[in-house]
């Protein structure tokens, strides 16, 4: 049928998102077009903020970014920003790129999302 080759890899990567979660997408294959459902995902946890995890999201959404730079548009210490980007790469959200002085956060995929 040739479907998998005109999906190119999105599907695989929302896929790989949803591995760790009871709900799962749900893709429909039309003959020029998919359509494609995805279920939220509650990242909610105690021990973070939802106003700091949307900030963090919101600030990542156009390129990946420093911790240095995080911590700062946070107004918080090394530490507590530290904490909140190993929260947010458990929770599959953001991935570290990089190592050393030149590492940079980014949103899971790298893809820029709009509005």
């Amino acid at each position: 049928m040739n479907i998998i080759e005109s999906f190119a890899t999105g599907i695989q990567r929302i896929r790989n998102l949803y591995r760790e979660y009871p709900e799962k997408p749900k893709f429909k294959v039309y003959g020029n077009s998919i359509s494609v459902v995805l279920p939220k995902i509650n990242y909610k946890r105690k021990d973070i903020s939802d106003s700091r995890i949307d900030d963090v999201i919101a600030f990542l959404k156009n390129q990946p970014r420093s911790r240095i730079e995080i911590q700062e548009m946070l107004q918080l210490g090394k530490t507590k920003t530290t904490h909140y980007l190993v929260l947010l790469q458990e929770m599959r959200l953001v991935e570290r790129i990089g190592n050393g002085p030149n590492t940079k956060y980014q949103l899971v995929g790298g893809d820029v999302i709009g509005d």
